[in-house]
């Protein structure tokens, strides 16, 4: 029988490969929960944090959607989006990224006031 050596220590990059992978799964199924999907009628939109809430308005009506509600901060809103090429206009606008407001329906909402 040969004699087998004492492992030693687990060290943190016997872990790395391991975390990278799960880091990436998580990474992935986010992604494909929040994408919005196709022919959906309602879209939340990210714009960038520094726009205020006429800002983000405005540039929601020069892209031919319509506000449905405002989300939790100024820069977030859900949209209808009434024609197809809608979305492309959002983008062009300024739109950071889009997301599915079914799946982020309590985050995409003002806390009510006490």
């Amino acid at each position: 029988m040969i004699p087998q050596e004492p492992i030693g220590p687990m060290r943190l990059r016997d872990f790395l490969p391991a975390a990278l992978l799960a880091g990436f799964c998580l990474f992935w199924l986010a992604a494909a929960t929040l994408r919005p999907q196709p022919g959906q009628s309602q879209i939340g939109v990210v714009f960038p944090p520094t726009l205020s809430g006429s800002q983000v308005l405005a540039r929601i009506a020069d892209a031919g959607g319509r506000l449905v509600r405002e989300g939790a901060w100024p820069f977030i809103a859900v949209v209808a989006l009434d024609q197809p090429e809608t979305l492309t206009r959002l983008r062009d606008a300024g739109a950071l990224f889009t997301v599915n407001p079914l799946a982020l329906g309590s985050c995409l909402t003002r806390p009510a006031p006490n």
